[in-house]
């Protein structure tokens, strides 16, 4: 499946609503529910009524959608405090609301993270490290809400996908190959959620030579994630060229 972030929408200002509507009007036919959106009084009413007009999208639930009243970032290594809890459980409402089958994660991050102040992109604000987490302890931590979650899943059979990051920028786990998978085999009811574009222009097909391995695993989700200053046109280029590779 290829699907289109909304994230993408609500860099250029607009509503979660119309964010869902361009991008169904751009041709996909899968919508990720993105990060980038400002807080949105009536939220569970707009998802009813998203779900109701769009009744053939398929829907996946990225972490911070909905997006809370105060910005701020998700890091699992935290374990299930308030604040992850609540991100968690409304992952799992908004997912419950659209009918969706996967929602995501980022991976825990050994390092406290505060947010800037100083915006990126609409809601985006960019993350600075600080000092660095036990890396036991965090791991801990982050298997503690796994294990919150892969209880809501039992429940709803709701999947839960860990994004891959560019661990050169942040040190995070699982990170490689072999982590991924001891992880997967611990707690099967996760998976990967592989995010391509990262709001990089992609120009040529060689660009996912590294996908080959994977592209048969049905289970893999792939999600272009741009901000503002991509074209649509360069969107839609990105989603030929992996249409044409899948199919070759």
């Amino acid at each position: 499946m290829i699907g289109l972030s909304t994230s993408y929408y609500a860099t250029k200002g607009l509503s979660i609503y119309d964010s869902i509507l361009k991008t169904v009007k751009l041709g996909f036919d899968v919508v990720e529910l993105g990060a980038a959106h400002t807080f949105e009084d009536n939220v569970w009413g707009t998802l009813h009524k998203i779900k109701k007009d769009f009744p053939n999208i398929i829907f996946t639930i990225h972490t911070l959608f909905p997006p809370l009243n105060k910005r701020t970032w998700f890091n699992p290594a935290d374990g299930l405090n308030g604040i992850n809890k609540k991100i968690i459980d409304n992952l799992f409402k908004s997912a419950l609301i659209l009918d969706s089958s996967v929602i995501s994660i980022h991976p825990p991050v050994f390092s406290d993270i505060t947010l800037s102040g100083k915006r990126a992109e609409c809601n985006f604000e960019y993350p600075e490290l600080g000092g660095a987490k036990d890396e036991a302890e965090s791991k801990r931590n982050f298997i503690g809400l796994i294990k919150y979650a892969v209880k809501e899943i039992e429940k709803t059979g709701i999947r839960l996908l860990i994004e891959n990051m560019d661990n050169s920028f942040m040190n995070t786990f699982p990170s490689s190959k072999k982590s991924f998978s001891e992880f997967f085999d611990i707690f099967p009811e996760t998976g990967l959620l592989l995010d391509v574009g990262h709001a990089l222009p992609i120009k040529d097909i060689s660009y996912f030579e590294p996908l080959k391995k994977i592209i048969e695993n049905k289970s893999v989700l792939f999600v272009f994630e741009h901000g503002a200053d991509v074209p649509e046109d360069d969107i839609l280029i990105e989603k030929r060229l992996l249409e044409e590779f899948i199919a070759n």
